[in-house]
This record gives C-alpha cells, sequence and structure tokens, in this order.
C-alpha cells in the first residue's frame, strides 16, 4: 500500500515540477530608477555620522561618498513622517518614547547627535543643534540626492504621505521605496502606479529565492529590486545567482557590508547595489 502511494506521489510530482520548469520567466518593465546605484550609505552611514539625520545626509552627498542616501520612516502621534529607524527615540536621542506617541515638534527638539560615537567614550556631536527630521526637509535641502526609503509602519497613511512627497518633489526616478512587509510593497505600488521602483519584501525574497533553487521560477514574479541580506552561507551570491536576477530584469542590493574587500569582491560579481555603514569604504572602488 505504501508503494503504490509513493508511486501516486511521484506519478502526480514528476510531471507537475517538469512542467512548472518549462514555464516562461516573467521579465520585469523598465527599471524606473535613474542613476548610479552601487554605493549605498546604510542609515545615511550610521558608523561614521549620526545616523538618519540630514546633517549625515549632506556630508555624505557633498563629498560625493555614496550614489544613494538610505534612510527609514516612522509616523508620529500627529502624522509627520519622520527619519528614524528604530520605533522609539531612545537609542539615538537624549529623549524617550515611542515615535508614534511624540509630536513632530516633541521629537524636532531632541538631540539626534546624543548617543554617537565610534569609541564609546567621546561623543562629538552632542549640542551641535542635529535633529530628527521630517522627509520633506530632506527633499526639500537635497533635492538632486537619490534615496532608499524604508517604511518601518504598517500604518497605509505612511505609505500615502511617501507617495505624495515623492510626486511633490518630482522625485519618482531618483528613489527606490519599499518595506520588509510585502502589504506594505503591495500598497506602495498601487499609490505610485508603477512609476516609482519599489525594493522587495521578506516573503517576496523567500519565494523567488526557493524557485530559484527549484529551477521554477516562472511561477513568481520578480521584484523590481531584489534587496537580501548578507548571509553567504544561507544565500551565497555567485554568477548563477547573479544572472537568474539579470535575466529577468531585476536589480540585486546586497545589505549590510562593513568590509572593503567584500564590497569590491560584489562589485568585481556584477551586483548592482551594495549598502554599508561607512560609505569611506567606497572609496576608490
Amino acid at each position: 500500500m505504501i508503494k503504490l502511494i509513493l508511486l501516486l506521489l511521484i506519478g502526480i510530482f514528476l510531471p507537475t515540477y517538469f512542467y512548472l520548469r518549462s514555464l516562461p520567466l516573467t521579465i520585469n518593465d523598465a527599471f524606473n530608477f535613474d542613476g548610479k546605484e552601487f554605493r549605498i550609505a546604510h542609515r545615511c552611514g550610521k558608523a561614521v555620522l549620526p545616523e538618519n539625520t540630514l546633517f549625515a545626509c549632506k556630508e555624505i552627498f557633498n563629498h560625493n561618498l555614496a550614489d544613494i542616501l538610505e534612510m527609514d520612516v516612522h509616523l508620529t502621534k500627529d502624522n509627520r513622517l519622520v527619519v528614524i529607524h528604530d520605533d522609539s527615540v531612545d537609542r539615538t536621542t537624549n529623549g524617550k518614547g515611542k515615535v508614534v506617541e511624540l509630536s513632530y515638534e516633541e521629537i524636532k527638539r531632541l538631540d539626534a547627535g546624543f548617543h554617537f560615537s565610534t569609541d564609546g567614550e567621546n561623543f562629538p556631536f552632542r549640542g551641535k543643534g542635529i535633529s530628527i527630521l521630517e522627509l520633506e526637509e530632506f527633499f526639500k535641502t537635497l533635492p538632486n540626492a537619490r534615496y532608499y526609503i524604508e517604511v518601518k509602519v504598517k500604518d497605509p497613511l505612511a505609505a500615502e504621505i511617501l507617495v505624495q512627497l515623492i510626486e511633490k518633489y518630482k522625485l519618482e526616478n531618483r528613489v527606490l521605496i519599499g518595506s520588509v512587509r510585502d502589504s506594505v510593497n503591495e500598497n506602495l505600488k498601487q499609490l505610485s502606479r508603477g512609476k516609482i521602483t519599489v525594493f522587495s519584501g521578506l516573503k517576496e525574497v523567500i519565494s523567488w529565492y526557493f524557485a530559484y533553487l527549484l529551477e521554477i521560477r516562472g511561477i513568481v514574479n520578480p521584484p523590481q529590486v531584489l534587496a537580501i541580506p548578507n548571509l553567504p552561507r544561507m544565500m551565497p551570491i555567485t554568477e548563477n545567482f547573479i544572472k537568474a536576477v539579470k535575466e529577468q530584469n531585476s536589480k540585486l542590493h546586497i545589505f549590510t557590508i562593513n568590509d572593503k574587500e567584500q564590497i569590491l569582491n560584489l562589485k568585481t560579481l556584477g551586483v548592482d547595489g551594495v549598502m554599508t555603514d561607512n560609505p569611506y569604504l567606497f572609496e576608490k572602488l
């Protein structure tokens, strides 16, 4: 009886598998992002400057240390879209509290350079007037920069405000947006009507990767940007991996890498973008 069941399962599985392997690949439409993209400053260079601050972004942009400024956004109590990674202000400022429970004016008064230190002893940016600011201030101040923006909250209002700001400042071709949450990404795609490039969410990455391993990529829609963590044992970046991404007209971005040799190796392999906490590692690449 067991042998019969096994034969039946094999008889069903194998034809299905080979059918799935025969499906044609889905090819992405044109990549909307315009400009260089390899050098991505994670959290605006969190290893060398107060993270996610306009001060840090201006330093990086003005000295051409990166091609793209990567940052994160949350909603305040009064529905302002502010640039900060954590859901609280505790780690990066001299204040306490959840971002969503504080008004923008309360957050803006905090010292966003308070805890920054490279040695744990010196705090060179305390009292320098560095604040947590709303995203619009970045767009106003650096309209010619390119941005990589991760939406950290599920509230659909965040996605709505983000897309509205991008359209207001006509940055559709200068930004990459997205979230680890695929539901947020679907909302971003609908709101932007396909005019803004959206990077992959967690489930999208997992689905694509397993389809790649099983050689059945025809069953999944490729993300515009496959943004994956640096996990060489779990997800090794090989020439075949990169070839598979490019076959579907997707871009491949890896985060977060703080070793210059590794960054250089990925560039040589043909990876489209690499995020680092220290944009000075991009020098002379």
